[in-house]
């Protein structure tokens, strides 16, 4: 699906301010993530945790509103494929939870502090960011192309506890699940997939409810703008 660039002054200064608010968010973010990083959920939301997801919804608000983006746009939508890959989701979900694996955090305000950052890093990375490049690239051959590897390589560039020794998991890694979930958004025009996996790989099933309910407030939203034939 192709988006058309906005002709006036005003909305092409605030692309160039999105591009602006996203390299200085990755770098800022990556640098934090190196040095604060401790192993485990977060378990408690402190300032600087609560600005720095913040920080994460405030470009999609900017947007949607200043810049005239449709909510759709940015992946709140519902749809077939969504639907489907959700329920695969859950499956494998319940799968490991049958098994005996915990992927329940002890404490529903954990999981709740998890789902607000996991879908905060999805409506930025897959949502916000995507959405900018398909924009900003919708001239060239398989924009959406660029769009995945952008968001992908930008979502791995603030995973710097990767280099850490005592870091579990590779930076190699990360890109790989980040491409994988990027894929998904572009195959079902939504970050709800994303906000699945990343929400039950980091904060349990739990998480992944929040995380759904985060994403019902912003297709409510959606609705009460006429975006599903609603009132406007």
């Amino acid at each position: 699906m192709r988006w058309t660039l906005p002709d006036t002054l005003r909305d092409k200064k605030i692309y160039k301010v999105g591009v602006i608010y996203v390299i200085v968010y990755v770098i800022l973010a990556a640098v934090a993530n190196y040095f604060t990083w401790k192993e485990g959920p977060v378990t408690e939301l402190t300032l600087g945790i609560l600005v720095s997801w913040g920080l994460l919804y405030l470009p999609f608000f900017i947007f949607v509103i200043a810049a005239d983006w449709r909510i759709k746009e940015v992946g709140i939508t519902l749809n077939k494929k969504v639907f489907l890959i959700v329920l695969f989701s859950l499956v494998v979900g319940s799968y490991l939870y049958i098994r005996g694996v915990d992927i329940q955090i002890g404490k529903w305000q954990y999981s709740l502090i998890e789902a607000f950052g996991r879908t905060g890093e999805e409506l930025f990375f897959r949502g916000f960011v995507y959405t900018l490049v398909l924009k900003l690239y919708q001239d060239k051959k398989n924009s959406w192309q660029w769009a995945v590897l952008v968001s992908a390589v930008l979502f791995t560039a603030i995973h710097t506890q990767t280099l850490l020794p005592e870091y579990s998991t590779s930076i190699f890694q990360v890109f790989l699940i980040s491409l994988v979930i990027t894929y998904l958004r572009h195959l079902t025009d939504s970050i709800l997939p994303g906000i699945t996996l990343h929400c039950l790989l980091k904060g349990g099933t739990y998480s992944v409810l929040f995380g759904w309910a985060i994403y019902v407030i912003f297709v409510f939203w959606s609705y009460c703008k006429g975006e599903y034939g609603g009132k406007k």
